[in-house]
């Protein structure tokens, strides 16, 4: 068997939005080659992993990780013409290997911006199939439009389908984290890895005093999964979470209404999480933290992976969100690229990095691992 390709045939290509996010998984990717080596050494040499004896993983993992320092990412460029067209350029050759796309949908300053990013992602992956390269991967933390993935009225698009159907023309795989609905996955014709920042949560809460006390809190129906796994990997069963019943007014874009709270009597006294898949205008989980306040909370994390913070009437969700008084922190990770303006709320808002998980993740893809052992420890209905 010919171990020697795999690890040493990869390339990280960033565009300028994921550069941030490259260089974090390219600096978690060490200690993950560290940790493979010391399991893969302490295994029987001749057992078999997917097709790998662990001697020859151990070997394949120390040659990567002597030459590791060599390994950086490679950059694109961008030209900008008078006409304001964009073309990428991909720094170097990445002819036969295989290629992992990082992109972030995001503007200069840091902010969420869907709209030419995606067809910049676009351009970049159609350039790296015909810089033919063996393989191409797109990795995106954060994956646009998709909360637009059923139709809540008639003549609207499903446009998380039409971003699906536009971004893997050129591709083979896609790695993401936590998607709106999972069933987005089915959009796709290509392998999606979707990952969960749950694990990131669970580490963290468990690491930040008693959980006897606390509550985990769905700010809507859509969020009851999330809440109900993170509930039970803090121990505290399925049964102690607390519902928002929340009303959207599909006439008035980001207006929500907050009516009541399902299980409401287990508030009083305790800690409170409120858990999301994203924040955007901060609406939702400032009135939900109102909610909890209201009904005897003593203490409220808000935390969600996607931090959007999009701005309404003129202030950001960030400020918005650190203003509440019913808020205690706010605990998100760097799916979207932390803003500069974070450091002025570092007394109340927490960022927790999800390179660690897409490392391991892409080491187990690039070595015809397994990335459900991954999945297993953070699914959300698990």
């Amino acid at each position: 068997m010919d171990v020697s390709r795999n690890l040493r045939d990869m390339v990280f290509v960033a565009s300028p939005e994921g550069r941030y996010f490259s260089e974090e998984v390219h600096r978690a990717f060490r200690n993950v080659l560290q940790r493979k080596l010391d399991e893969y050494r302490n295994m029987p040499q001749n057992r078999n992993l997917y097709g790998w004896t662990a001697a020859e993983r151990a070997d394949e993992t120390r040659g990567f990780l002597e030459s590791y320092d060599t390994f950086d990412p490679v950059f694109i460029d961008y030209t900008q013409f008078a006409a304001t067209e964009i073309e990428p350029h991909i720094a170097e050759s990445i002819r036969g290997r295989d290629a992992y796309i990082f992109h972030a949908f995001v503007d200069g300053e840091g902010r969420y911006e869907p709209y030419e990013t995606q067809f910049l992602l676009q351009l970049m992956n159609f350039t790296a199939r015909f810089a033919d390269a063996a393989k191409i991967t797109d990795v995106l933390p954060n994956y646009p439009w998709q909360r637009q993935d059923y139709k809540e009225k008639g003549r609207v698009p499903l446009s998380a389908k039409v971003m699906a159907r536009n971004i893997q023309a050129d591709i083979q795989r896609l790695i993401t984290m936590d998607l709106h609905s999972e069933q987005q996955q089915g959009f796709f014709d290509i392998i999606v890895d979707e990952l969960y920042g749950m694990r990131l949560f669970v580490d963290y809460y468990n690491s930040n005093g008693s959980r006897n006390d606390l509550v985990v809190v769905a700010p809507d129906s859509g969020a009851v999964r999330r809440a109900r796994g993170l509930a039970k990997r803090l121990g505290m069963g399925n049964t102690d979470i607390v519902i928002v019943d929340k009303r959207r007014d599909y006439t008035e874009p980001n207006e929500v209404y907050v009516h009541n709270l399902v299980g409401g009597e287990l508030v009083r006294g305790r800690r409170a999480i409120i858990i999301d898949d994203m924040i955007d205008t901060g609406e939702t989980t400032a009135k939900a933290a109102q909610k909890v306040k209201e009904a005897g909370a003593t203490y409220v994390s808000a935390c969600a992976t996607h931090p959007i913070f999009s701005p309404k009437n003129g202030e950001s969700a960030e400020e918005r969100l650190y203003r509440s008084p019913n808020i205690d922190e706010i605990i998100i990770t760097d799916s979207i690229p932390p803003r500069a303006s974070y450091a002025r709320y570092k007394d109340k808002l927490r960022v927790l990095h999800a390179a660690p998980l897409f490392a391991e993740a892409i080491y187990e893809i690039q070595t015809g691992g397994s990335v459900s052992v991954i999945l297993e420890e953070s699914e959300p209905n698990k």
